[in-house]
């Protein structure tokens, strides 16, 4: 069995791994892309709702002030959460890219050692072949 022959499982595996990295960096970048998109559609929001009590012309009572304010404190826990939960799904992200690199990396190194070593392989075999013929053409005729 040949060097190229053995490594290639080796080889196969780590394409694996690295497609698998690729997939789970695709689902981070949703996620990320998702948790933006929500973050920016609370915060457009909040600045709608503050913008329409700003412009509202009527005088709300103490009663309705309050509402408003309370709303206004639960949109901005909503969005300091958000924010917390992207900064999280960022690091995640992060970490599944760096973890993509690495394992495309050694996939590359796997598949160019596989290469180099049916390159030698096929280098190896020429010479035998050349040897073989040099031999032949070297003996005497009979």
């Amino acid at each position: 069995m040949s060097k190229a022959s053995r490594l290639e499982p080796l080889a196969d595996l780590a394409d694996a791994r690295a497609a698998e990295a690729a997939r789970g960096l695709a689902a981070s970048v949703r996620l990320l892309e998702a948790k933006r998109a929500e973050l920016a559609k609370l915060e457009s929001f909040l600045e709608d709702y503050r913008r329409q009590a700003a412009e509202s012309r009527t005088v709300p009572n103490g009663a309705s002030w309050q509402n408003v304010r309370a709303f206004i404190a639960r949109l901005g826990e909503a969005i300091a959460q958000a924010e917390r939960e992207l900064e999280r799904l960022a690091a995640g992200h992060r970490a599944a890219t760096d973890r993509w690199e690495r394992s495309r990396r050694q996939a590359r190194l796997l598949d160019g050692l596989v290469e180099r070593c049916r390159e030698e392989e096929a280098r190896a075999l020429d010479r035998r072949e050349q040897a073989e013929q040099d031999e032949r053409a070297s003996r005497p005729p009979k």
